[in-house]
């Protein structure tokens, strides 16, 4: 099914009819320590119909809102009336699908304990016809142990403030995305990206590019490009995607580089060998010329930076 198809799908869902089911999630790393392993573990709530009929009018905004989607890429970004899509082979989702799917009787929470500290929450959504519809969320703060002893919980009751001697577990009206059909649809791309990890692939890309012998020897020194990184998720996602395009192996980019940057004065330095010579002023730019994201406009004669580019 194409992304299109899997929104035109999702908007047509009858959420009237649907078995609702949710789901509490915990994330950890995988003990091998592979960068991007995670395991997760799930456990069942049981809910009241009051709180799955507030659940099926929430995904029910969400097919009224979304009228738009658009290929995931790593620098790309959605408008709030799109989804950015991606197959869900790709991500890690797969494990937690397991888990959801699941006999919830035989996974129920029966105390609070299993749920704190909870990464994330999962709706399960079955339709008559057999098909499901999985919508994920990343939980708020209060979910968190640390957070829930520096709060005291109060509820007004009968015209007087009294404390609140259960715990708080807040369902915030929004998703993080959606998996219908093997296909993710994500409103929010940091929450989805921070559920199934993939800052943890953007930093183990970053560390197999800064051991490509061929990718080093375009610098005098990696220090100021590694400075200028960090662990910042936007640059990481960067360093990513100029490693899958691999513009720094082609010979004849990296000349026009250097004849285009000599007469645009973009002072990127470089050797008496042709080496870019890398400083913190000049970092930024390095990785736009990198990505091809430093673009001439024909029609205003002006150069932009660009935080993704679309050939046409």
């Amino acid at each position: 099914m194409t992304f299109q198809q899997t929104l035109t799908a999702f908007k047509a869902l009858d959420m009237a009819q649907t078995d609702i089911a949710l789901w509490v999630f915990k994330k950890s790393h995988a003990t091998n320590g592979a960068a991007g392993a995670v395991k997760y573990r799930a456990h069942w709530v049981k809910t009241t119909d009051a709180v799955k009929a507030e659940l099926r009018t929430l995904i029910k905004s969400y097919q009224q809102t979304y009228v738009e989607v658009e290929n995931y890429s790593l620098l790309a970004q959605n408008n709030e009336n799109s989804f950015l899509a991606i197959n869900a082979s790709e991500t890690t989702f797969d494990q937690l699908k397991l888990l959801v799917d699941a006999p919830p009787e035989e996974h129920q929470a029966i105390g609070a304990k299993q749920l704190n500290n909870a990464a994330g929450y999962v709706v399960r959504a079955r339709m008559p016809d057999g098909a499901i519809l999985y919508g994920v969320k990343k939980t708020a703060q209060n979910w968190k142990t640390k957070r829930s002893r520096t709060l005291l919980n109060l509820v007004f009751r009968e015209q007087e403030l009294d404390i609140e001697r259960n715990p708080a577990f807040t369902l915030e009206r929004t998703f993080d995305f959606f998996v219908l059909s093997d296909n993710v649809l994500t409103p929010n791309k940091l929450a989805f990206e921070s559920l199934l990890s993939y800052k943890d692939s953007y930093k183990s890309a970053f560390k197999t590019l800064q051991m490509e012998p061929q990718f080093v020897a375009l610098f005098t020194t990696m220090q100021p490009i590694c400075d200028y990184v960090g662990s910042n998720s936007i640059q990481l996602r960067r360093m990513a995607v100029i490693q899958s395009k691999a513009l720094y192996q082609d010979q004849a980019y990296l000349t026009r580089l250097r004849h285009v940057n000599a007469q645009r004065q973009w002072n990127i330095q470089f050797d008496d060998v042709g080496r870019i010579v890398p400083t913190s002023e000049t970092a930024r730019a390095i990785l736009q010329v990198l990505l091809d994201h430093r673009l001439f406009s024909e029609l205003s004669l002006e150069t932009y930076d660009v935080p993704s580019a679309v050939q046409v």
